[in-house]
Formats: structure tokens, C-alpha cells, sequence
């Protein structure tokens, strides 16, 4: 079963055009939770005291997106592929946030 914050068009999308068994479907959504679960861990730490439930609900909805992607690219053992798709969607968001912040002024 799929976490409930991966949206289900986007992990449809990415199951159809990687061609994912359920096997592969199954790893790739336990290494996207183990991913968030950390970033819980490490923000808990920082933070306070949030249960992980009330921060997955913060992760935003694309981020969700894009690591399952990640994470089934790794699973595929196309580790270079999802080491460039993650550096994309970085220079993506960055400059997102620069055009962001450029309008508030």
C-alpha cells in the first residue's frame, strides 16, 4: 500500500513509465517513508516535539512526487538517473524560490 501522502496520479504516473512490478512499488515507497521518517527524526531533534504524522503533513505534496520517483529510479539500480533528478528538481525549486522572492518585492 502506498503512503497516503504520495499522490496516487503522480505514483501512477511514475509506475507506469518505469514499468514498476509490485515488488519494486513495495521498496520504493518503504525507502520514500524511511527518507521523510529521518528528515522527522533529525527536525524533531531541532524543533521540538512534532509526531510524525503532523510533519509528513508539512512535506508538500510534490515533494512526496519526486522522491518516490527518486526512489524507484534507486530501486531500478538507475542510481545515476536519480542522483540527476534530484539535483533537477533542487535547481528547479531554487529557482522557483528566487522567482518567489523576486515578486514580494
Amino acid at each position: 500500500m502506498l503512503d497516503k501522502h504520495l499522490p496516487l496520479d503522480a505514483a501512477a504516473h511514475v509506475i507506469a513509465k518505469l514499468t514498476l512490478t509490485s515488488g519494486q512499488i513495495s521498496r520504493a515507497n518503504r525507502s520514500m517513508q524511511r527518507i521523510v521518517r529521518h528528515a522527522w527524526t533529525r527536525q524533531r531533534a531541532l524543533k521540538g516535539r512534532i509526531d510524525y504524522d503532523e510533519f509528513a503533513d508539512t512535506v508538500a505534496v510534490r515533494d512526496w512526487a519526486l522522491l518516490f520517483e527518486a526512489c524507484a529510479l534507486l530501486e531500478l539500480g538507475r542510481s545515476h538517473e536519480a542522483v540527476a533528478f534530484i539535483v533537477s528538481a533542487r535547481a528547479h525549486r531554487t529557482t522557483d524560490q528566487n522567482r518567489t522572492h523576486d515578486d514580494s518585492r
